[in-house]
């Protein structure tokens, strides 16, 4: 990279179109939105459409978000509980 301010206002100069990883005539930035779909905080129970307002919220009350992922129960299976209470009792028991 240049290292060089560039004027958004003026035409992005050609030997800086790779600053970004961008090549030929689409090169430039990409804006990143605010707005999301409205979800509602598990935190305080509000509906929030604005992911700044989101993630000042959290962090007032000490919490912060993690990852961006969806889960899928395919993707975390769940362990066999009625084996898993048979062995709690068992080793109850041997106490």
């Amino acid at each position: 990279m240049c290292h060089e301010f560039h004027d958004l206002n003026e035409a992005w100069p050609e030997a800086c179109a790779g600053h970004f990883g961008h090549r030929g005539d689409d090169a430039g930035l990409y804006v990143i939105s605010d707005s999301m779909d409205p979800i509602r905080s598990m935190a305080d129970g509000r509906m929030y459409d604005s992911k700044s307002a989101y993630r000042r919220e959290l962090r007032a009350r000490g919490c912060y978000e993690l990852g961006n992922d969806s889960v899928s129960r395919a993707a975390s299976p769940r362990p066999p509980v009625r084996e898993t209470l048979r062995q709690t009792l068992q080793q109850l028991k041997g106490c």
